[in-house]
C-alpha cells in the first residue's frame, strides 16, 4: 500500500526517523504525489521487463487512482506496440460505500507483452463441453456451434466487397448447401440482411467452394415468413481433437472474480474470512494463466499478499496436468489488526500459512483416489539476508571517493 508504506522500508530510506516522525511530504494533496508514485513503480517494472523472457508477458492489477499514470510507464518500458489490453474485473459487486459520487464496482488488469512472439503466447483459454455456444450436433456426433457466413459488422454492405455477393443454392430436405443449381438444390439464398438491404457473405466462392463440408442451412424466421440462411459448422475440436480456444474477453464479471468469493477460501481454510480484506481470487489469476498458450512456464508474484498466484497455480497444474512453478515475493509488511497479528505478525506469515494449509488440503484429498497425481505440493521459503550497501554510511569510505557523488550512485 502506497499510501501507507512500511515503516522499516520509510525509515531505510529516510522518510521517517526512529520515533516515526515524517521527514519529507507525500500527501495525495501534494505536487509530488503521483511522481513518487511513478518513482516507486518504475524501477519495479523495468526489473520485470528484463526478467521475462521474450515470449513473456506481464499482467498489473491495479485501480482508478493510477490507472493513467500506469499505462504511461508500462508504454515506455515495454512499448505501446506491445500493449495487448485492459481488463475490467467486477471486483466489487456491492460498490464503494462513500456517500456520495460514483460507486467503484471494479478494478483493472493491464495485460503488455516483452515483444511481438508474447502477444501470440495469449490464445484464450480452452472450451469446456458445457459451453453454451456449442449445441450443435454433425455428422460425426461431434459438438460444434453455427457461425452466420453473413457479414455482420464493419464492412457488410455488398458494394463493400461486391465479389463475396453471391448466391448459394439449399436442399430443404438435407439443408446441405451447393453452389451450382439443380434438383437437389432449388432454394436460391443470397446475403440479406432482415431489413432487405444487401449485405456480403464472409467467404469468397473459390473458399466456399473448398470447404463447403462446412456450410449448412437453417430455416428462420424473416418479416413473418419461413426462409433459409447459411451458417458456418464451427467444431469444438479440430481434426486432430484439440479444442477450440475461446479468447480472453476485455470485462471479467463472473461472480467468483469478486472479493467476497475470494474471503470464502479463508473461510475454508482458517475459519475466518476476516484475516484478509481484499485478497485476490484464485480463479481470476488461473484465467489469466489459463489464456497462454503452454503450461510449463515460471510465474513471479511481485507483490503475493495473502498467496492467492501460488494457489492458483496448483489448481490449475490440477486441472490441467500442466507444470507451471511460481515464485511469490512479500515484504515483511506488519499486520495491522492486533488481534491477528498474535498468529501472524506480518502479510508474508498468513501467505506461508495458507500455502501450507492449501497444501494439506489436497494431499489429503488425493489420499482418496484410485488414481494418484505426481504433483508437487511443496514449496520453500528464503527470507532476504541484510544487504552489502545501506544507507546510513556505515560502509567506510576513502578519501579518494566524493560520498555525495557515490549516495546518488547507490540511490
Amino acid at each position: 500500500n502506497f499510501k501507507e508504506p512500511l515503516k522499516d522500508y520509510l525509515e531505510k530510506t529516510g522518510q521517517i526517523d526512529s520515533e516515526g516522525s515524517k521527514l519529507t511530504t507525500n500527501t495525495e494533496a501534494s505536487g509530488r504525489y503521483h511522481s513518487d508514485w511513478l518513482n516507486f513503480m518504475y524501477p519495479r517494472l523495468f526489473l520485470a521487463r528484463s526478467l521475462l523472457r521474450d515470449d513473456g508477458v506481464i499482467f498489473v492489477s491495479i485501480d482508478d487512482h493510477e490507472v493513467h499514470n500506469l499505462r504511461k510507464i508500462m508504454d515506455e518500458i515495454f512499448g505501446e506496440e506491445n500493449f495487448v489490453g485492459q481488463l475490467i474485473v467486477k471486483s466489487n459487486p456491492r460498490g464503494s460505500q462513500e456517500s456520495f459520487g460514483i460507486s467503484a464496482e471494479h478494478e483493472y488488469v493491464l495485460c503488455y507483452a516483452k515483444g511481438e512472439s508474447g502477444i501470440y503466447s495469449i490464445v484464450g483459454y480452452e472450451r469446456g463441453e458445457e459451453d453454451a455456444e456449442f449445441t450443435f450436433i454433425g455428422e460425426n456426433g461431434k459438438k460444434a456451434r453455427l457461425l452466420g457466413l453473413r457479414k455482420r459488422g464493419g464492412d457488410w454492405r455488398r458494394s463493400d466487397r461486391p465479389d463475396m455477393y453471391y448466391p448459394f443454392y439449399v436442399n430443404p430436405v438435407t439443408q446441405k448447401v451447393s453452389l451450382e443449381r439443380n434438383p437437389e438444390h432449388s432454394i436460391e439464398v443470397y446475403p440479406v440482411r432482415p431489413d432487405g438491404e444487401e449485405s456480403r457473405w464472409t467467404w469468397g466462392e473459390q473458399t466456399a467452394v473448398s470447404r463447403m463440408r462446412e456450410l449448412i442451412a437453417k430455416e428462420i424466421k424473416r418479416n413473418g415468413k419461413t426462409v433459409f440462411d447459411v451458417y458456418r459448422i464451427d467444431y469444438l475440436e479440430n481434426e486432430e481433437g484439440i479444442r477450440k480456444r475461446k479468447k480472453l474477453k476485455s470485462i471479467l464479471e463472473d461472480k467468483e472474480l469478486n472479493y467476497q468469493h475470494a474471503r470464502q477460501y479463508f473461510k475454508i481454510l482458517f475459519g475466518t474470512s476476516e484475516l484478509f480484506d481484499f485478497p485476490k481470487p484464485p480463479e481470476l489469476i488461473r484465467k489469466l494463466m489459463g489464456a497462454l498458450d503452454e503450461n510449463d512456464y515460471l510465474i513471479l508474484d511481485f507483490f503475493a499478499g495473502s498467496g492467492t498466484t501460488g494457489q492458483a497455480v496448483w489448481d490449475l497444474n490440477k486441472e490441467d496436468g500442466g507444470n507451471r512453478k511460481v515464485i511469490l515475493v512479500n515484504l515483511d509488511e506488519e499486520v495491522q489488526d492486533e488481534n491477528i497479528k498474535k498468529e501472524f505478525p506480518t502479510v508474508a506469515d498468513i501467505c506461508i500459512e495458507r500455502l501450507k494449509r492449501v497444501s494439506e488440503k489436497y494431499k489429503k484429498e488425493e489420499k482418496g483416489k484410485l488414481t494418484k497425481s505426481d504433483q508437487d505440493l511443496g514449496f520453500k521459503v528464503f527470507r532476504l539476508d541484510k544487504s552489502n550497501f545501506n544507507l546510513k554510511d556505515e560502509f567506510e569510505i576513502s578519501e579518494e571517493e566524493d560520498v555525495e557523488e557515490l549516495k546518488k550512485k547507490y540511490l
